[in-house]
């Protein structure tokens, strides 16, 4: 009798570790990876941006990490100073930061000088895109600061 209360409880493990294996792969639960490759819009900014609030808002992380990662920046950049809207990219860690940048433009910015990538935040939701968005703007941030002194 002993053994059917054994085998019992190994089953209920197995089905458990199969719940959460497949949890895993569908990235943190809230998300299922869809390799559907998306690329942003880099001749307009404001559009660039609203596709990337679309996609975090609809927590497809994989899917914005990917396209930052195929997204030319100098493209970004320059058509950011030829729409003249010359914002900053910023990322939430512990504080609000402007990767790239001193610290001296970072105390002197206001909320109008830099467009907050969504999704980041000291209590990371999605590692990879918290490390994607920081690279990214910090990126960003010198291709443009170099844009404005030229």
């Amino acid at each position: 009798m002993y053994w059917v209360g054994t085998v019992i409880i190994l089953v209920i493990i197995g089905i458990l570790a199969a719940i959460l294996r497949y949890v895993s792969l569908s990235g943190n639960g809230k998300e299922s990876v869809d390799n559907e490759r998306i690329t942003l819009e880099t001749r307009n900014i404001t559009r660039f941006r609203a596709e990337i609030e679309t996609l975090v808002s609809e927590r497809k992380y994989h899917q914005a990490t990917e396209a930052l990662l195929t997204t030319e920046v100098t493209t970004l950049v320059d058509q950011a100073v030829t729409s003249r809207d010359l914002r900053w990219m910023a990322v939430y860690e512990d504080t609000l930061v402007l990767p790239g940048l001193a610290e001296s433009i970072v105390i002197q910015s206001r909320s109008a000088d830099y467009w907050v990538i969504p999704g980041t935040s000291d209590a990371i939701i999605d590692a990879r895109w918290q490390t994607t968005a920081t690279d990214f703007a910090e990126r960003f941030n010198r291709g443009l600061q170099q844009a404005k002194k030229d």
